[in-house]
């Protein structure tokens, strides 16, 4: 299944370019009554951030910049970086933390008894547990990928 998300995330993030990429060629054509379409298009396109753009975004020095990547993640169900949201629940903004244990409870069903306030050496216990779930998610759609024609 994180196979298939992978894959449809890619698809989305392509068109999405290329609508971005039409709207900015029709914008510098000198046909003025195409300008509105243009700015639509572009917008449209630059909807879906890549998920390098996205993991660069969670790793940025602006807590709210992180917060939004968290927020963008999952409503993608981008799967595949629930490695990176984990890695966010060590975080020093306490805030960002929170948005990370919503987004894999949302993406995942479970908390793994990670609370965002509780004191560093419960949370290390977490997300010891977060790891290990995101190691055997990768393992399975490693051997998912190698099993498929």
């Amino acid at each position: 299944m994180a196979a298939v998300d992978r894959t449809f995330g890619g698809v989305v993030a392509i068109v999405c370019r290329i609508i971005y990429l039409v709207g900015h060629l029709m914008m510098v054509s000198t046909i003025p009554r195409r300008v509105p379409w243009c700015a639509v298009l572009m917008a449209v396109g630059a909807c879906a951030p890549t998920a390098g753009d996205l993991v660069q975004r969670l790793e940025d020095r602006d807590p709210l910049t992180r917060i939004r990547a968290i927020t963008q993640i999952t409503r993608a169900r981008q799967t595949d970086l629930i490695p990176k949201l984990v890695d966010r629940l060590e975080d020093e903004d306490s805030a960002v933390r929170f948005a990370a244990i919503l987004a894999l409870e949302d993406l995942t069903g479970s908390r793994r008894g990670y609370g965002y306030s509780a004191p560093k050496s419960e949370r290390a216990k977490a997300v010891a547990a977060w790891r290990e779930f995101a190691l055997r998610q990768d393992a399975a759609a490693t051997e998912e990928a190698g099993s498929s024609p």
